[in-house]
């Protein structure tokens, strides 16, 4: 299966697209993020679709309509479709 190996840079973290929604039918995309730890990103609101983060490694602070949910290695969240994250 062809992967796009383009890297995207958002607020100092580093995103690879590993699966995208045409490759998946428009199901879900598949992400592989990696930051050096001092990083902060935006807050979206994505309006098409759901987002879920699982933390292979390190701990990241997310921000789902504003209450803060704390991730470390092995933790996972969801982030439904049109709610600000």
């Amino acid at each position: 299966m062809p992967q796009n190996t383009q890297d995207l840079r958002i607020g100092g973290v580093s995103m690879k697209c590993l699966l995208s929604g045409a490759q998946t039918g428009g199901q879900f995309c598949l992400f592989e993020n990696r930051s050096n730890g001092d990083t902060r990103t935006p807050i979206p609101v994505h309006a098409d679709y759901d987002e879920t983060i699982y933390m292979v490694e390190g701990e990241l602070a997310a921000i789902i309509d504003r209450k803060e949910h704390s991730l470390t290695t092995g933790d996972c969240i969801f982030m439904p479709r049109g709610v600000p994250s």
